[in-house]
């Protein structure tokens, strides 16, 4: 995993066209249908490890009560990695249906799904070395109400790193320069695959076990948890290697909750624990 730059991922839903079916020309005039829910696109972390960007585009045949029917790639963007991302993204989309008039009518919808990289590595580095300049702060002040604005201050950089860089494939070479080396040996060779957010809202509370907003990191945490699952569940595996890896990183995620945070209640795929 050698790439050096973030990855800000692009999401172009393009309406190129619509029509309906089966429907009489005079019943009325013709609403495209628009999309009322959409599901986290996930850029994956295979496609990322090789640098690979693309656009796909997609078929979607919507039903006339907005749920996606089928669909196809109408053009690939090259990549297997990508294809797989966007079919998995479309299918989970709901529409508001098309309407003839005052009629849902089934339709159909031409969607421009783009994978795209954005160059950026100074905010990384800027955070890393904010981050540690509130550490030192915080540890050398005595005033209560100073301590409690610059854990403040410490929270949002995480929350705003974590909202920029989540599903960047370099996310844990940033966080690992800012989380105690004590925590780092749990997670072993892991480190270098999925994107393991939490684990800066776990730090936290490590460092700051009496912050006075702790319920807010925690509610944080469990937030980040449910957001890294999803992105490990839901990225293509290709190939036995990187699905025994999804499935090793999972179990770990599942223990660490189990020991960390018994009280945590997560959902997976394959089951349900109650941590």
């Amino acid at each position: 995993m050698k790439r050096t730059n973030n990855i800000a991922i692009f999401l172009a839903l393009l309406l190129l066209w619509s029509c309906s079916a089966n429907v009489n020309s005079d019943s009325g005039e013709y609403s495209p249908p628009s999309i009322k829910s959409q599901p986290r696109l996930i850029f994956p972390i295979s496609a990322q490890e090789k640098g690979i960007e693309g656009v796909a585009k997609a078929l979607i045949s919507v039903s006339d009560e907005g749920a996606v029917q089928n669909v196809r790639i109408s053009e690939s963007s090259g990549y297997n990695d990508l294809d797989a991302a966007a079919l998995s993204y479309c299918k989970k989309l709901l529409f508001f249906p098309a309407k003839k008039g005052d009629i849902n009518v089934p339709s159909f919808v031409k969607l421009k799904v783009i994978f795209d990289y954005q160059n950026n590595p100074e905010n990384s580095d800027y955070y890393v070395r904010s981050v540690l300049s509130l550490y030192d702060r915080i540890n050398s002040t005595t005033e209560a109400e100073k301590k409690r604005l610059l854990q403040k201050e410490l929270f949002d950089k995480h929350v705003e790193f974590v909202r920029q860089m989540g599903g960047e494939i370099r996310f844990n070479y940033f966080a690992k320069q800012v989380i105690q080396e004590k925590s780092l040996p749990e997670w072993g060779d892991i480190w270098d695959s999925y994107p393991l957010t939490f684990l800066l809202f776990h730090d936290f509370i490590q460092r700051y076990p009496d912050c006075e907003f702790l319920p807010k990191v925690k509610a944080q945490l469990v937030e980040s948890l449910k957001n890294d699952i999803y992105l490990i569940e839901n990225s293509p595996a290709f190939g036995e290697k990187e699905q025994n890896l999804k499935e090793g990183l999972l179990l770990k995620i599942k223990s660490f909750v189990s020991k960390h945070y018994p009280k945590v209640k997560l959902s997976f795929k394959t089951d349900e624990i109650s941590a």
